[in-house]
């Protein structure tokens, strides 16, 4: 895979030898994830990943007048019971266990496919977006059945 030192620049080469696909494919298929980037020792974030200033430049502004906000926000109560926030606090315990697993049994529930109970994957829309996402998603599917570990 090859790294940037910044927008335009790279470690292997200039932009054209630049072979984004093949990037990506790479990434994919380590199965290792954004995080499992991060404990190979990258220095370097990966060109996949950066988005060019003159990309950010050509936002659009966002439309709205200073006195009015774009969209309301709703208001909602968190106030939870307390074995609510211990359950809240062990599925954050048990995402942050899944994350910290060694690359290779995260790899095993690391896919693209929707169908299963538990995946584990980086950008959903990877060979779609222009530009890659610096994150990882864990997701499972509650019902209709209950999932047992």
């Amino acid at each position: 895979m090859e790294l940037a030192t910044g927008a335009g620049t790279s470690l292997v080469g200039n932009s054209t030898n630049h072979n984004r696909l093949q990037e990506l494919k790479a990434f994919d298929e380590s199965k290792a994830g954004v995080k499992g980037l991060v404990d190979s020792g990258i220095t370097h974030v990966p060109r996949i990943f950066i988005r060019p200033p003159k990309d950010l430049a050509t936002d659009p502004p966002i439309p709205c007048e200073s006195t009015q906000l774009p969209f309301k926000i709703p208001v909602i109560n968190l106030a939870r019971k307390r074995s609510d926030v211990v359950v809240s606090k062990d599925m954050v315990a048990a995402a942050r266990d899944f994350h910290e697993l060694p690359k290779e049994l995260k790899g095993e529930y690391y896919t693209r496919e929707k169908k299963k109970k538990v995946t584990y994957g980086s950008n959903f829309d990877l060979f779609r977006s222009k530009y890659a996402s610096w994150r990882d998603t864990l997701c499972y599917a509650m019902g209709p059945e209950t999932l047992h570990p």
